[in-house]
């Protein structure tokens, strides 16, 4: 009875509290602090880039890099701004004449709504650039949310954030993910069945031509660290859905009740995968508390 009151109270006074995020399934390596849009690819297509300056040495294929430039159509070049092709094909990569970080090369744009954030974080040791609902060319309506971590230490981490959404009646256009560039030693991979793997290749990448429809990566990310001697060790960081740590304290702890009952009725703090917040999402929460 004494449990049930402290409830009904917390219930009362959840109702004057706001939800501060939707309990979503972000990749788990996702950095929220995003920074400002770049302003110079506001409004731009797919082969608009602008220079981004970061403060650091980030090292690459045994050269440093102060300085990348970030494209609308989801690449970063590194020593170079070159002409990239909208649609890559796998030869884009391997050959391109600068090194090249590939989230989500493919047909986007910012004309119809999204915008590129950059941001660096941690004493100026991680830069992070973020595609913030992005559209494609094919279909305005469909956002595309993706991003990059260039680490001090020359690791690369990619992340995709939602549905990443293929085929004709969304992006419409070839696609890949991957890095390298320069022509050097290259391989195809299939991410969804390789990871996790080493390689002496210093180019990677996966190709998905504009009809196919299954985009494995969705909530997930690809980490890129440098192998020891040459290439890459490429491992998987898996999302394990939405966390009752609403706040994001480290704790499930009344706070994050008050969060829950805030958005009783609502996807707002949906636990369970139902698109509502009822019994079922507490009771999660309550198997987790503290």
């Amino acid at each position: 009875m004494q449990t049930s009151h402290a409830i009904g109270s917390l219930f009362t006074a959840a109702l004057a509290c706001s939800v501060p995020h939707h309990a979503v399934a972000e990749p788990p390596l996702w950095e929220f602090d995003q920074g400002g849009a770049l302003r110079a690819l506001d409004d731009s297509d797919e082969s608009e880039r602008t220079v981004v300056d970061i403060p650091f040495a980030f090292p690459f294929a045994g050269r440093s890099y102060d300085a990348i430039t970030v494209y609308v159509g989801g690449i970063i070049a590194l020593g170079g701004d070159p002409e990239l092709d909208c649609c890559p094909e796998p030869k884009d990569i391997i050959s391109a004449r600068v090194s090249l970080l590939a989230p989500l090369w493919s047909d986007l744009e910012t004309e119809s709504g999204g915008a590129v954030r950059a941001n660096i974080l941690d004493g100026g040791t991680r830069a992070v650039i973020t595609w913030d609902g992005v559209r494609s060319d094919a279909e305005e309506d469909t956002p595309y949310t993706f991003q990059v971590q260039l680490h001090a230490d020359g690791r690369v981490i990619f992340g995709w954030d939602g549905t990443i959404a293929l085929g004709d009646d969304a992006l419409d256009s070839d696609l890949i993910v991957g890095l390298g560039g320069n022509g050097a030693s290259s391989m195809s991979v299939d991410y969804a069945f390789d990871l996790p793997f080493t390689t002496r290749a210093t180019t990677i990448y996966e190709f998905w031509e504009e009809n196919e429809f299954d985009f494995p990566l969705d909530d997930k990310n690809v980490v890129f660290t440098p192998a020891a001697s040459q290439g890459w060790v490429v491992s998987e960081s898996v999302s394990k859905g939405p966390s009752a740590d609403f706040d994001g304290d480290g704790d499930v702890d009344t706070d994050d009740l008050l969060i829950l009952l805030a958005g009783w009725g609502s996807p707002e703090a949906d636990l369970s995968g139902d698109a509502d917040t009822g019994f079922e999402d507490l009771s999660i929460l309550l198997a987790a508390f503290d």
